[in-house]
């Protein structure tokens, strides 16, 4: 990535930039994505903003993405000045016309490397970006022959499976080691049912897990918000939230 130290540093770097994209007579685009999956959201917004006020001068034009239940936690009024028709546009379905493609793409050996074909009703559901990534991410490198309907829990149990396992093969917990994710995650739950909450304080998730730093990447917790699995951090920080 690019880092510098000083203002006198990004600067530079912008006259660099500036002077470049003039001689050339091109355009740069920046995608920066998922800037919902950063721990610190308030700070990223003061930082992005000025990234956009200062660049905005510039023949460049940034593409970024964020999940819509986080985007409230964004200054919205303050980013529209420099939003394409002064708003935040949602993600669309793929197009009629592209989707075949798109899921063979997808469907590919270095991608999710699965066999069969998507028809009818799953088909359809499956122009939605996010639904086809978590059909990808449940089914990856097998063979689904004709699939024809997607029920929702069958797919999200699918994904489930997957990701337990995937979390303790890297965590290197062993041969029961899916069960202890799946353990640390129904600890959370079942506090959740006995107290009728929708969220739990981190102090809580420490208390009820004996996980006791939730920041290291060898913590299950962490490990669970990485995959998107179930839970959601809410900004600042000190509470998740269920997403299922």
């Amino acid at each position: 990535g690019i880092k510098w130290t000083s203002d006198q540093d990004q600067q530079r770097l912008v006259t660099e930039i500036s002077y470049a994209l003039q001689r050339s007579g091109a355009q740069l685009v920046i995608l920066l994505d998922g800037i919902n999956e950063n721990r610190d959201l308030h700070a990223l917004d003061n930082a992005l903003l000025r990234l956009l006020a200062d660049w905005n001068r510039l023949p460049i034009k940034f593409i970024v993405t964020c999940r819509d239940i986080f985007w409230s936690y964004f200054r919205e009024g303050e980013w529209n000045r420099f939003l394409f028709e002064e708003k935040a546009h949602e993600l669309p379905l793929f197009d009629e016309t592209e989707v075949d493609n798109i899921i063979e793409d997808y469907f590919k050996k270095e991608n999710y490397n699965i066999t069969g074909h998507l028809t009818g009703r799953a088909r359809e559901a499956c122009r939605h970006p996010l639904l086809l990534r978590f059909f990808c991410e449940a089914y990856h490198d097998r063979h689904i022959s004709e699939y024809r309907d997607i029920r929702l829990k069958d797919l999200f149990e699918e994904y489930w499976g997957r990701k337990k396992t995937d979390i303790a093969e890297a965590m290197g917990l062993g041969r029961a080691g899916a069960r202890k994710v799946e353990d640390f995650l129904f600890s959370l739950v079942n506090e959740m049912l006995r107290t009728e909450a929708t969220r739990l304080q981190l102090g809580e998730i420490s208390r009820l897990t004996g996980d006791r730093d939730l920041e290291s990447i060898n913590s299950v917790y962490r490990r669970l918000l990485d995959a998107d699995v179930i839970l959601e951090e809410l900004p600042p920080g000190n509470a998740f939230d269920t997403s299922y």
